[in-house]
């Protein structure tokens, strides 16, 4: 038996390829995980309204007189596919809740049915909703900064901006971000996400210190107090040596907290976890994150922290709420979403924990702004989706782009507002171009890379 499904609906058992369409089946990306199912019912996640997918869903023959009796998916054909996702895979969560996120299938069939290369695939869709709250952790991260450094220049008194704590905030939304997409990657080897997070984070983060060591050396004849070297500590590497370089300015500190995060979903990945088993280490890990107060232990804040305090951090929280709120939207783990966040509210009302009711207010907004991403209807602007593309070079080099220019510009008498307009407008172009052009680089050069060198996907076990 064949259904299809289109626009996230089942339309009929075997019905012809849409006129328009004029494409002979193509594609197959061979996933055949098991799954249980009460009803078949696909949802496709915020995809663009101009893009047009048609699945045939293939299941077993012995359940055509009733499709509520544990179907298996025997393949997944795309018969049409003009565009596909750069942030998620292929998964395989129960299909009563399934989405289908394409990103690093092999090909893509054209409209003569012969497949082409992903890196000549037209336009990609994205998770836009996604997209847009990357951008606004960036923006809030470069505010922050550019109000800071505006400020220092003329004495002004800030407190009461600080108190807003929009850079943690920011932060925080990306980390919560990061749990979020990388629930969605655990069907891979363990080889083939270990190569995509690599390809991922350090090119970009390498040109970022190459672009930092460039600026600063254009303007050191303005700011003879600008560091034009720096010197080499482990950490550079994104090692949680417990030591941080901070004539760097580049922020990766929150890089090594994003690599030691990999390093554990790595290791969940060899182990084939399934996803009750996913959803169960990462309560485990919340559970231990506040108990360590009480166990003696000491969990690292901003700057400088080694595995230990990055394991036992409040910061970490984010990680796994991102985690377990992608697993119950789209594996069906709701009760240990549910069990986190009522621990972490509760911890934050009670005293010497280490979660603040800030860092309870972030989670909370938080997982409700991400929630929102998977509801279709909610048209997210494409200007802000696009500056999300480029967020993480915007994260990387806005820094070195304020700082150089406060030290640049600092005894110019310029006011507080046009010096902030300045250092943020500066900031957003200058590392915002840096961020798209590191996109564009990962997009088409570096995953298909990754993609030759690592395999095949590996499905995950419900």
């Amino acid at each position: 038996m064949r259904l299809w499904a289109h626009g996230g609906r089942i339309l009929s058992k075997d019905p012809p390829a849409p006129p328009d369409l004029d494409l002979p089946p193509a594609s197959l990306l061979g996933i055949s995980p098991a799954f249980e199912s009460r009803a078949i019912k696909v949802v496709p996640l915020n995809v663009q309204a101009e893009t047009r997918i048609l699945f045939s869903v293939t299941v077993q023959p012995s359940i055509a007189g009733g499709i509520s009796s544990n179907p298996t998916l025997q393949s997944l054909t795309v018969l049409s596919l003009s565009a596909h996702c750069d942030i998620c895979l292929p998964c395989s969560n129960p299909i009563s809740n399934f989405a289908f996120i394409f990103q690093d299938a092999a090909c893509f069939p054209s409209r003569s049915g012969q497949p082409i290369p992903m890196n000549q695939s037209p336009a990609p869709f994205r998770l836009r909703g996604i997209q847009c709250l990357r951008a606004l952790a960036a923006l809030l991260v470069v505010i922050q900064h550019a109000v800071f450094f505006a400020s220092q220049a003329e004495g002004r008194d800030i407190t009461f901006f600080l108190r807003f704590q929009l850079g943690a905030s920011g932060v925080f939304l990306f980390f919560m971000l990061s749990g979020f997409v990388m629930a969605m990657q655990v069907g891979q080897t363990p080889r083939r996400f270990a190569l995509h997070r690599i390809v991922r984070i350090y090119p970009g983060y390498l040109l970022a210190l190459a672009g930092r060591t460039l600026l600063f050396a254009l303007l050191s004849p303005f700011a003879p107090g600008l560091p034009r070297t720096f010197d080499f500590d482990l950490s550079l590497l994104l090692l949680p040596t417990g030591r941080l370089v901070d004539s760097v300015a580049v922020p990766y500190w929150s890089l090594i907290y994003e690599m030691c995060f990999y390093f554990l979903l790595l290791v969940m990945i060899s182990m084939r976890f399934r996803h009750a088993g996913y959803a169960t280490a990462m309560l485990a890990w919340a559970v231990a994150i506040l108990l360590a107060p009480t166990l003696g232990i000491t969990s690292g804040f901003w700057g400088a922290a080694d595995v230990t305090q990055i394991l036992f951090s409040p910061f970490s929280l984010f990680f796994i709420g991102g985690f377990l709120l992608s697993s119950a939207l789209y594996a069906g783990q709701r009760l240990a979403f549910a069990l986190w966040l009522l621990l972490v509210v509760a911890a934050s009302i009670g005293q010497g924990t280490v979660v603040t009711p800030f860092f309870a207010g972030i989670i909370v907004v938080g997982s409700l702004l991400i929630a929102l991403t998977s509801v279709p209807q909610i048209a997210w602007p494409s200007p802000l989706a696009r500056l999300g593309d480029g967020s993480y070079g915007l994260y990387l080099l806005h820094l070195p782009i304020i700082y150089g220019l406060f030290l640049s510009l600092a005894g110019a008498g310029y006011g507080f507002w046009p010096l902030f307009a300045i250092l943020f407008d500066a900031a957003l172009i200058g590392a915002g171009a840096f961020g798209l052009f590191e996109c564009a680089l990962y997009r088409d050069r570096l995953r298909p890379l990754a993609d030759r060198l690592s395999g095949r996907l590996r499905p995950v076990a419900v």
